[in-house]
């Protein structure tokens, strides 16, 4: 039990919890995708359906264009046929974000990409998520090293 300095109580209160709430959002926020880097716009969304560059692995398709940026920016199109549950399509996003957000060094600068994971993604751990990423961004060579 901690003393709270709000309440002056030696149990956790209502107060108490906010601030920890408070904490919480702020680690998830260091571990996401900064908003830079996240596609905002309608027209981004028309101009990379319109793009002809498709590319498809066993769990995921992958298009994109390029944006004249000096920052590639991304988006993740979960559906609603791959779970009815938000809680797992946020997760999933989630997932696909982070790795994102550790490679952004080796993703080419200038293009707006857009992920579609397809049902099977559901199934695959982080390892596997990450390999088949890798393999469509290196397929569509937006990697700056294409080794992996």
């Amino acid at each position: 039990m901690v003393l709270c300095k709000e309440c002056l109580a030696l149990e956790v209160n209502a107060c108490c919890l906010k601030d920890v709430q408070k904490e919480e959002k702020k680690l998830a926020l260091k571990f996401m995708l900064a908003k830079e880097f996240r596609i905002k716009f309608k027209k981004d969304f028309d101009n990379i359906l319109k793009s002809r560059n498709k590319f498809f692995s066993n769990n995921f398709s992958l298009r994109f264009s390029q944006n004249n940026q000096d920052v590639s920016k991304f988006s993740i199109v979960v559906s609603a046929k791959i779970s009815k549950k938000a809680v797992i399509r946020n997760q999933l996003r989630r997932r696909i974000f982070e790795i994102l957000r550790l490679e952004m060094s080796n993703i080419k600068p200038g293009y707006s990409v857009m992920i579609f994971p397809k049902l099977g993604a559901l199934l695959l751990d982080y390892q596997t998520l990450e390999q088949e990423i890798f393999y469509l961004l290196n397929k569509s060579r937006l990697l700056k090293n294409e080794t992996r």
